[in-house]
């Protein structure tokens, strides 16, 4: 490994002698920049960007996400739960989980997180248990259930 490689001005060597290998580093400061740049890049006046946690769901990351304006689109109950903890707002995250239990539906609902629907089948059992509550549907054109065309 090249000694000067560096993250934020930090020897990774130095690093990696510290506190061992493997060594996950995530420099903040480049987080921010990107995440700026990426905001800035889109003129739509009204934008909300949300970013997929199951990407990456550390919570030091999420609360920095938080802080600059981002919402979370989280795919289970415990990403929900994570990033209430890092600070966002119930309406800042969207739950968009496939085959999902009415038990995770309803953890959502009761934490007021807004929820993604993307099938008909738990569009109807949402509808049924849940009327008049709004939501959001995912429609995947030219994609059947269970394949691709």
């Amino acid at each position: 490994m090249n000694n000067t490689l560096k993250i934020d001005g930090i020897v990774v060597n130095d690093l990696i002698k510290k506190y061992g290998s493997p060594l996950y580093v995530y420099d903040f400061n480049l987080i921010k920049k990107r995440y700026k740049e990426l905001y800035s890049s889109i003129e739509y006046k009204n934008k909300k960007i949300l970013y997929a946690c199951k990407a990456n769901s550390n919570f030091y990351i999420m609360k920095e996400l938080c802080s600059l304006g981002s919402g979370i689109d989280a795919v289970s109950p415990g990403e929900v739960f994570l990033a209430l903890e890092a600070g966002f707002k119930p309406e800042d995250i969207l739950f968009t989980g496939d085959n999902v239990t009415m038990e995770e539906l309803d953890f959502c609902i009761s934490k007021n997180v807004p929820i993604n629907i993307g099938s008909l089948h738990h569009l109807e059992k949402f509808g049924k248990k849940y009327p008049g509550k709004n939501v959001s549907v995912r429609i995947n054109p030219d994609v059947g259930a269970g394949h691709h065309n």
